[in-house]
Parts: structure tokens; sequence; C-alpha cells
């Protein structure tokens, strides 16, 4: 090896300009270095051998902290993995249980509203056998000329009565009140506001009967 790939080598290796100079002129003094007619100064062998030794050395050391770099960055990589996952799992499983939070809440509306309805089904069926049993007493028990004045008023006052008991109403409020009543159960349970369907509809047909049975007697009385 001459003294310009000596040169170099140090170069690779690290070695600062200064050091390389007072490296190459030690070598000089010390024979390391000896003169060629060929190729001008050359590095012995052993010296040769001791450069590409440290060379390799610091080869390799490079090599194991680059190895060891990728190593904590594969780790790092792994690491922001695991909590990926673990975020997303603990997304799913809030999503499942919102899930099965609002089939509950959905099957409980469902039961409450078949509920209410059966309970409908129940006072119209109670109202109207009530409306029979009672004009069938009416019709028995009171003649003629009764029938045309008295009769229609005491029928009005029980079918108030009848309406004001259904609905939770005081004894003293009147036809307008229970159709105020009437109104307001009608908006709870309109399809548009979230009501039941059905439940809507039994509403509407009771309140018709009660204006239909209200002009009815209106009518008889005059």
């Amino acid at each position: 090896m001459n003294i310009y790939e000596a040169v170099e080598e140090l170069t690779k290796a690290g070695v600062s300009e200064s050091i390389r100079t007072l490296t190459i002129r030690k070598w000089i003094k010390e024979g390391k270095i000896t003169s060629s007619e060929n190729n001008g100064y050359s590095v012995d062998k052993q010296t040769t051998k001791l450069l590409q030794n440290s060379l390799r050395d610091e080869k390799n050391e490079i090599i194991k902290k680059l190895q060891t770099k990728i190593k904590l960055q594969d780790e790092y990589i792994e690491g922001i993995k695991a909590i990926h996952k673990d975020t997303t799992n603990s997304y799913i499983t809030q999503r499942e249980n919102l899930n099965q939070e609002i089939s509950l809440l959905k099957k409980e509306n469902n039961d409450l509203q078949k509920e209410v309805t059966q309970l409908l089904k129940e006072n119209i069926s109670l109202r109207d056998d009530l409306i029979r049993s009672k004009e069938n007493s009416m019709n028995k028990n009171k003649n003629r000329d009764h029938d045309q004045q008295q009769p229609t008023s005491n029928y009005l006052s029980y079918h108030l009565r009848e309406y004001q008991h259904k609905l939770g109403l005081a004894k003293i409020a009147g036809k307008k009140e229970i159709v105020a009543s009437y109104k307001e159960l009608l908006k709870l349970t309109h399809p548009d506001h979230g009501g039941d369907p059905k439940c809507f509809h039994y509403i509407k047909a009771d309140f018709d009967t009660f204006k239909r049975n209200l002009k009815n007697n209106i009518n008889r009385k005059y």
C-alpha cells in the first residue's frame, strides 16, 4: 500500500486531517513507510494489516450501531401498532355496547307501546259495554215522554262522567276539557312525533265516537 492509499484508508476510518498528517510522518520516521522508485512511499505489511484491522473493527461497530437503531425503530413501530390495536378494540367494544343499549331501549319502548295499545282496547271495549248496558236500562225503565226529555240529560251526564274517568280528569271537567285531553293524547301518540300508529288510531277512533255521541245527544235534545 503506498502513501496515498494509506491516507485514503485513514480518511475512511474517520481520522482528521491533522491526525492523518502526524500519523503519516510518524510512520515515515519509524520506517513503517519506505521509499519506492515506482510508487513513492509505501506502507509496510504490518502497518497495512493493522490499518485494515482497524478499519474492519470500525465498520463492524458502525454496523452494530445501525442494527441497534433498526431494532429500536422496529420495537417503536410494534408499540405503535399495539396501541392502535388496543384503541381500535376499545372503540369497537364501546360501539357494540351502545348498539346493545339502543336495541334494549327499542324493545322496552315496543313492549310499552303494546301494553298501552292493549289497555286502550280493553278500555274501549269496557266503555262500549257500559254504554250499551246503560242504554238498555234507560230504555226499559223510562216512559216515552220522559225518554224525550230527561234521559237525554242523564245520558249526557253519564257520558261525560265516563270520559272524565277514562281520561283521568276531574268530575267538574266539561266537554271542552275532554276534547282538549283527547287532542293532547293524539298529539303525543301521532306517528310523526314518534308515537305508535296503532295507539294513535285507537285514540282517534275513541275521540270520534265521543264527538258522534255528543252530537247525537244534542240533536236528540232539540
